[in-house]
């Protein structure tokens, strides 16, 4: 799967970014393996709905940083409410690894194992 992740964040990797460069990148991959109506039609909606969640890891994540910055500059540390925060960030990383992680597993599942090879190719002549 490492080869999957490694073309979708090619794909992503070059700032700035938007959504639209993205769409490009992909759309030339999946032109690329004679990707079907339906497979884009697939991936199209995968890759939506993961911006969604990645954006709502995002506001998590700056809620965290904003209490453990504010735990931080108390006037007396609370050690317990840093480690209940570090703990939040520990659960965080998890929900949001997993959930990329199955949504590159949906992605690759999308394609036929001809077009993944083909992608592979791809990635590692870069």
């Amino acid at each position: 799967m490492s080869w999957f992740l490694t073309i979708v964040l090619a794909a992503a990797a070059s700032e700035p970014t938007t959504p639209a460069e993205v769409d490009a990148r992909i759309e030339a991959r999946l032109d690329a393996v004679d990707a079907t109506p339906a497979q884009r039609e697939r991936i199209g909606g995968l890759v939506e709905e993961l911006r969604e969640k990645k954006e709502g890891f995002r506001e998590e994540a700056k809620a965290l940083r904003t209490e453990f910055r504010e735990l931080l500059l108390a006037e007396t540390i609370d050690r317990k409410a840093v480690e209940a925060v570090r703990r939040d960030f520990v659960d965080l990383f998890d929900r949001a690894t997993s959930t990329v992680t199955g949504q590159l597993v949906q992605l690759a599942e999308t394609l036929s194992p001809e077009q993944r090879a083909e992608l592979l190719a791809h990635a590692r002549s870069k």
